[in-house]
């Protein structure tokens, strides 16, 4: 096969990997190249590295071999086709300047079980069926279109990563952006510096290092660690070990994951989170950094470094207390690695820099940056110098600073006052010591002379003030910051100058975007809280990129609670951006609240700044009202082994107001006034939908609000029949507040516990004869309608009959005779198995009838002709019949056989 070049029809060569036309002569189509350390038409070889300068030419059928060891460089894009073919082993490596791709070759032209590729641009994978092993880096990675790919080896990018579906990776994963298809399964750890995407049903067996990082719904599962900034889990999406918040979290919290799995936190399925653990490297030295000169009687700033190596290019993070010399001044060296730190001398000369750590000497080292050298030499010279006093303050609030001019006494080498009882004009200057936003600048008043100045604090820009100095050297000042952050406030006079540094604090913090809604008990809210200065101005230098790590972190949490108790509150720990943060916060209870934000120790200047949602001086809760998230009903302790419930009969329920962790809010208490009136409804368990049966109601639904007493209130409704006619229903219990604003459906029933069967019951006596002066037992049996017919109940095990309940009349059984002794009944009768019996003893003959007043009155309704006194009803009446004779009677005959005994099977006379 031959091809035409740029400048003549010849033939096409041997050409390495890409059958590059840089030579003449004669090939064959469908060439193999071997690039082994034989010389390649048309690529130059040095040491073990081809280079092949384009590949423009190559055939669409050749075939390309890379033995271990050597290396492959084309200074151009390269995409195999799917006719052509590669074969790698052991070190091969082919890289590419371009885009580099072997996508379309298919299964039986690609052998590539070792080696690595490399690719200036994008390197792409798996249009076709693919199986390879080699390690990868390239600017960006595409992998996988749909077809099964499995590649085995290390994959670096320097920008994004996706992963196409059906592709299998064992090996680590390095990219920006990582976007994980689905199904995929990666065996090794997966960095993704900036965010990670993981598909359904996809799965990383390892451990990741994220910024963002979602785990789409559903069964994206990572097996091993999760560092992230901030995680979403959607629906049952897993971490099965710990999610390491970078950004810290409080102890048994997710604060940096929105768990919408399913599964709750801290449970076997759910996240569990901890905050990441700095790394502190081992302290290796300190450096002090100085410009090498000072003024006598005034404190000389330096920089004082805790380094980790030789070349202070790492910090030791782990804090240190150290002492300076000349002056014997202590600092603290914090987490930051660094601080700013006084030297001071009373007399004129040159001293050398050092510092103590516990009294001892550790390792120094100095940096001049005046004279770029090593030098720890530092020259005080003499004349006047300013101290400068100024109080750490809050923003926009007035604070004082005292200037006091010093000069050497050369008699007893101290430092005396200058500048006494005359006024000077002192050029005041001011310096952003922190990142700043602020456009305002530094108000400066001299507090005798009245002469004031602002003071550009982004420029640096000196103004004089004629200063009034005292009789002591000193002159008072007043100043006004409208910003945060920590300054450098500068004063000189001729050779005279000094300076020192003063931190403003956010004056106090404010909440807006408060919920305009009632919130649901256990679920999270969001406010926003604003750092403000003293004139309620955002301090956009509160910000938290501007300032050392974590100076912005602020507590926001429960300030007070209207009524009742704090419960479980939630709060968050946040930091601001340009003066603004937005906290995700949760009450676990009921009523308002009021809010409170404080932040301790500003840039370590012992300002302490608090703001509240409400006054401060009282608790007037602004926040809420939060609500229950739902309503539980379910049957008191004493009667969940209650099977049924007769109609009419009152069933003991038990109503919670609940939150969205499934706990109660004990605040919603009739007592606190945080109850309201609920209503009970009966509905058809099958659907959750109103029972279409009419002829039944149910009676007794309304709970009081005073009935509520820590977030618990009992009820008895009652479900029976409207008219005579028997019900047999089965029936679920739903509770609702006005509105169903707050109510226990949810659709599936999850809240609604009880759901008790429904019939309408009544109970028999049966008639009994028997001998005189012998205990007669009378049964009494309990029967059920179910629908169609009554049927005896061998369920009820909990119908109680009082002994007062019973009533009996006596009769004899001759005109004129004297009626049995009726004895009274000594005992309550408790049904089992739905029997019951009381026992009547006659001492003559006769019948002493016996009826049972299951009403609510004294007056029994009996089914027989019998005249009974009023007795104490059993208060059973759902037992009763409908209508008429609604108490069951019966007789116990004493004395005389019964029918049946007397009953004549046959007669025969006889004769003789």
């Amino acid at each position: 096969m031959y091809f035409t070049s740029p400048f003549s029809l010849i033939l096409r060569t041997a050409l390495a990997l890409f059958g590059l036309l840089l030579a003449t002569g004669a090939a064959q189509a469908g060439a193999t190249y071997r690039f082994g350390g034989a010389a390649v038409p048309g690529c130059s070889l040095s040491g073990k590295v081809y280079t092949c300068p384009s590949s423009a030419g190559i055939a669409s059928d050749d075939k390309i071999i890379i033995d271990s060891g050597y290396t492959v460089s084309v200074r151009s894009d390269f995409t195999f086709g799917y006719n052509q073919g590669l074969t790698m082993s052991g070190t091969a490596r082919l890289t590419s300047t371009g885009n580099l791709s072997i996508a379309d070759l298919p299964p039986s032209n690609l052998n590539v079980t070792g080696g690595s590729f490399s690719s200036a641009k994008t390197f792409t994978a798996g249009n076709q069926v693919q199986t390879f092993k080699a390690d990868i880096s390239a600017a960006s990675l595409v992998l996988g279109s749909g077809s099964t790919l499995q590649i085995t080896g290390t994959l670096v990018s320097t920008g994004p990563v996706t992963v196409g579906s059906n592709t299998t990776i064992t090996g680590p994963v390095t990219g920006t952006t990582v976007s994980i298809g689905t199904p995929v399964r990666i065996t090794g750890d997966v960095k993704a510096s900036t965010s990670l995407f993981l598909g359904s049903g996809s799965t990383i067996d390892g451990n990741v290092d994220t910024g963002q990082m979602t785990l789409q719904a559903s069964d994206a599962l990572i097996t091993g660690n999760a560092a992230v900034d901030f995680a979403k889990l959607d629906w049952h999406g897993r971490v099965a070990k710990k999610v390491i918040c970078k950004t810290g979290t409080r102890p048994g919290e997710c604060d940096c994951v929105e768990n919408q799995s399913g599964y709750p936190v801290n449970t076997p399925e759910g996240p569990t989170c901890e905050s990441a653990k700095p790394a502190t490297a081992p302290l290796h030295h300190f450096q002090i950094t100085h410009d090498g000169s000072g003024r006598t009687c005034a404190p000389e700033s330096v920089t004082v470094t805790a380094c980790a190596n030789e070349s202070c290019s790492a910090l030791y993070k782990g804090g240190a207390q150290i002492t300076l010399s000349p002056g014997a001044v202590a600092a603290t060296i914090d987490s930051s690695g660094t601080t700013l730190a006084q030297v001071s001398r009373n007399t004129a000369g040159t001293d050398t820099l050092q510092l103590t750590q516990s009294g001892a000497k550790p390792a120094t080292t100095c940096y001049n940056s005046t004279s770029k050298s090593t030098s720890c030499a530092i020259t005080f010279a003499s004349g006047v110098s300013f101290r400068i006093d100024a109080n750490h303050h809050k923003a926009g609030d007035s604070a004082g600073a005292i200037v006091t001019a010093l000069a050497p006494d050369p008699a007893t080498g101290q430092c005396v006052a200058a500048f006494r009882n005359t006024s000077k004009d002192i050029a005041y200057a001011c310096q952003h010591v922190t990142t700043s936003a602020d456009t305002k600048g530094l108000q400066l008043t001299d507090n005798t002379t009245k002469r004031a100045a602002t003071l550009a604090c982004a420029t640096g820009a000196a103004q004089a003030v004629n200063s009034r100095f005292d009789a002591d050297g000193k002159a008072q000042l007043t100043l006004v910051y409208q910003d945060v952050g920590t300054l450098k406030l500068l004063a000189s006079f001729d050779d005279a100058q000094g300076d020192t540094t003063v931190t403003v604090a956010p004056y106090t913090f404010d909440f807006s975007t408060l919920p305009s809604s009632p919130v649901r008990a256990g679920e999270n809210f969001q406010v926003t809280v604003t750092a403000v200065n003293k004139a309620g101005a955002t301090t956009p230098s509160f910000h938290r990129s501007a300032l050392a790590a974590g100076a912005t972190l602020t507590d926001i949490g429960l300030s007070c609670v209207g009524k009742g108790s704090a419960g479980l509150f939630t709060g968050a720990r946040t930091e601001f951006n340009s003066g603004v943060a937005v906290a995700t916060l949760a009450w676990g209870d009921v009523g308002m609240l009021d809010l409170k934000a404080t932040l301790s120790d500003f840039l370590g200047s012992k300002v302490d700044v608090l703001g509240t949602s409400g006054e401060t001086t009282t608790c007037t809760p602004t926040v809420g009202p939060f609500i229950p998230k739902y309503f539980k009903v379910d049957y008191p302790a004493a009667s969940k082994t209650r099977a049924f419930y007769y109609a009419g009969e009152p069933i003991p329920v038990e109503v919670a107001a609940m939150n969205a962790q499934g706990a109660i809010t004990r605040n919603y208490s009739g007592d606190l006034g945080l109850s309201e009136t609920v209503t009970l409804t009966a509905l058809n368990p099958a659907d959750y939908a109103a029972i279409k049966d009419t002829s039944a109601e149910l009676k007794d639904f309304t709970v009081p609000a005073s009935a509520f007493k820590d977030g618990l209130a009992q009820a008895r409704p009652a479900y029976g029949p409207k008219t005579a006619a028997p019900i047999a229903a089965s029936i679920l219990l739903r509770a609702s507040n006005s509105g169903g604003v707050v109510t226990s459906g949810d659709g599936k029933g999850s809240y609604e516990i009880a759901r008790p069967a429904v019939h309408s019951g009544r109970l028999r006596i049966a008639n009994a004869f028997g001998r005189i002066n012998t205990p007669l037992p009378m049964r009494i049996e309990a029967y059920y309608w179910t629908g169609k017919s009554w049927l005896f109940n061998q369920k009820d095990d909990f119908t109680v009959i009082p002994a007062s309940a019973f009533v009996q009349a006596a009769r004899s059984n001759v005109t004129g005779g004297v009626a049995p002794t009726i004895g009274a009944v000594k005992s309550a009768v408790v049904l089992a198995s739905g029997r019951g019996q009381v026992d009547l003893t006659g001492d003559r003959p006769g019948w002493i009838d016996l009826a049972i007043n299951l009403g609510n009155d004294t007056q029994p309704l009996p089914c027989n002709n019998a005249v009974y006194p009023k007795n104490t009803g059993a208060r059973l009446a759902w037992l009763r019949l409908p209508t008429g004779c609604a108490d069951p009677s019966a007789r116990a005959t004493f004395g005389e056989q019964s029918a049946e005994e007397r009953r004549i099977i046959h007669v025969r006379q006889v004769f003789n």
